[in-house]
Parts: C-alpha cells; sequence; structure tokens
C-alpha cells in the first residue's frame, strides 16, 4: 500500500486579511490552499492508495476551512484518513 501523507496545510477562512502568521518561519495564509492543493495533486500523480491527513488540516478550527479541506480531499476519490491536529479543535474539540 502506498500512503501519501500531508499535514499542516493550516487552511484558513480569510487568508486576504493582511493578517501575519508565524511559527518557526512567517507562513503565507494566502497560499495555504494552493499549497495543500498541490500536495493533493502530487498524491494522486504518485499513484497513492490513500491519503493521510495528519493535523493542522486548518488553522482556527473554523466550519469554512474544515469544509473546503475535506471537499479537497474527497474530490482525489481517493480513501482519506484525517487525524485532527491542535489547530483543528480550537472552535470545538469535535471538529473532525
Amino acid at each position: 500500500m502506498k500512503i501519501g501523507i500531508i499535514t499542516d496545510s493550516h487552511l484558513y477562512p480569510t487568508p486576504g486579511d493582511g493578517r501575519a502568521f508565524a511559527f518557526h518561519n512567517p507562513y503565507p495564509m494566502a497560499r495555504a490552499q494552493a499549497f495543500f492543493e498541490t500536495a493533493i495533486e502530487r498524491c494522486v500523480d504518485s499513484g497513492v492508495d490513500v491519503i493521510a491527513m495528519l493535523g493542522d488540516l486548518t488553522h482556527i478550527g473554523d466550519d469554512a476551512s474544515l469544509a473546503l479541506g475535506v471537499s479537497l480531499l474527497a474530490q482525489t476519490g481517493l480513501p482519506v484518513w484525517i487525524s485532527p491536529g491542535n489547530h483543528d479543535c480550537t472552535v470545538r474539540p469535535d471538529a473532525l
């Protein structure tokens, strides 16, 4: 079985709102969705059997970002395993 691993996409509901985020380095929120879509495409192009999303699909755990992330993963037609990260549970602990 070939597993595609994606982690820390940090999808954000209003990426162009001008807020700056940084972890160890600045994180370009405005490009988070594009980065995530590229990661998904690379998994699909590599012929994975399943995708494992290992936490922090979203940045603040908001419903819109969660729905977007799950939708983008579902569009692959592949089985997807999602493990919530601390950022996915900011709004409510049972978000994923």
